[in-house]
């Protein structure tokens, strides 16, 4: 947004906001103002000067940069002196710093003291007209001049030298005689080309409301409608159309008649007819009538075959308990819980698994039961000396080594279950 500032004038003003340079959201609070570079260009005379190229001042300096107290959105108060803005045109700030935050931009406009003043002070926008207030007498001497001074001042009729003046509503019957005298008597003869301003706008925008909201069609769609309390005349054509409903506005009877006599129908009768209406009389195709019953017998159809669909479903119940019985027969009859395998049904890989378990220290079942064989029922030597020894069935290695003591303790053992 662009800022007006009077020439030749210190200011401070507000800049920013100033946002983090990695993610570009988070509001710098903390700058430090002699890190901050300020590059000030002017359009002057219609060449860009540089006026100033500096980093700003902590304090008593000629650019002083401060936080704005209780600011948490990363605005700063920078100060600008007079030398600095001793010229008129489009002026451009940036303020960089790119360690800490991304660059901030103004656009300035330094305006002429004249201009400043009427804008914002007390002061006129030219020394060449007078005030007028309220209640000025325009005698016929006056209006010629006014007229003469107004075309010469907008630039000889092409309206360029036209600059934004601050509406007079005292002027509006003035003004509305004044054009039409110009345009001919108001037959628009002597109409020419007027530029339009922008700063008209508003006020052209403010008597069209006027006009809306005297003649209560603002009740269309922008201010509430209270039908018990109908704004304008109660014969007016909305007025006599709507009704009251408690509240909430509805059409009256009238507005629904369909006869010629004036009977009208109610809301009621006309609901019967359409519900009553034979389904005959709208077949058309593409018609809602025809899509209406169509749509009524697709599903009628639909509803027959769920009766189908409920019949197979009463077999397939009867189907799942004869299952269910002859499931627990077999059960029964095999004398299992449905999980049980028997011996015919192992694979043999299955069995080396159950023998080859370790059931102790590193001892598998398959050793265990050889070393038992070999136990009892292998060939044994060393009976009554310190060593005994306890063959395989085949008789080709011994399967246990023992040292005993003399009264038959065995004291070590040796097992071989390979």
């Amino acid at each position: 947004m662009t800022i007006e500032l009077k020439t030749n004038t210190a200011v401070r003003i507000t800049v920013g906001p100033f946002l983090d340079k990695t993610d570009g959201i988070t509001p710098e609070v903390a700058l430090t103002a002699t890190n901050e570079k300020l590059t000030l260009v002017v359009d002057t005379g219609g060449v860009p000067t540089l006026v100033l190229d500096a980093n700003a001042t902590a304090s008593g300096g000629s650019n002083d940069f401060v936080h704005i107290t209780g600011d948490d959105a990363g605005y700063y108060d920078l100060e600008l002196t007079a030398a600095q803005l001793n010229y008129l045109g489009n002026a451009k700030l940036a303020i960089t710093y790119a360690t800490d935050h991304l660059p901030v931009f103004q656009d300035i406009q330094i305006v002429s003291a004249q201009y400043w003043d009427a804008k914002y002070g007390s002061g006129n926008f030219s020394a060449d007209l007078k005030a007028i207030t309220a209640g000025v007498d325009f005698s016929a001497t006056m209006k010629t001049s006014i007229e003469t001074a107004c075309d010469a001042t907008v630039g000889g009729g092409t309206g360029t030298a036209l600059t934004a003046i601050p509406w007079n509503p005292a002027w509006d019957a003035e003004v509305e005689s004044e054009v039409d005298d110009a345009l001919g008597g108001g037959t628009g003869t002597a109409l020419t080309a007027i530029p339009w301003n922008a700063a008209w706008d508003a006020e052209v925008q403010s008597e069209v409301q006027d006009a809306i909201e005297v003649n209560h069609l603002d009740h269309l769609l922008a201010v509430d409608y209270d039908p018990a309390s109908k704004p304008g005349t109660a014969t007016a054509l909305l007025n006599e159309l709507v009704e009251n409903d408690g509240g909430v506005s509805r059409y009256t009877v009238n507005a629904l008649e369909n006869g010629p006599t004036g009977g009208g129908a109610s809301a009621e009768t006309i609901a019967d007819a359409v519900w009553d209406e034979l389904s005959t009389g709208h077949t058309d195709a593409g018609k809602a009538g025809a899509q209406m019953w169509t749509s009524i017998n697709t599903i009628q159809a639909d509803t027959d075959l769920l009766d189908d669909v409920s019949g197979g479903l009463a077999d397939i119940h009867t189907d799942v308990g004869a299952v269910k019985t002859d499931t627990a027969a077999i059960l029964l009859q095999t004398g299992t819980n449905g999980v049980v395998v028997n011996a015919t049904g192992l694979a043999s890989d299955a069995v080396d698994e159950i023998l080859d378990e370790v059931v102790e220290g590193t001892t598998t079942l398959r050793q265990a039961v050889r070393i038992l064989l070999a136990a009892l029922a292998g060939k044994s030597t060393g009976g009554g000396t310190a060593t005994l020894t306890f063959r395989d069935i085949a008789d080709s290695k011994a399967r246990i080594t023992a040292t005993v003591d003399a009264d038959g303790n065995r004291t070590a053992i040796t097992r071989d279950g390979t």
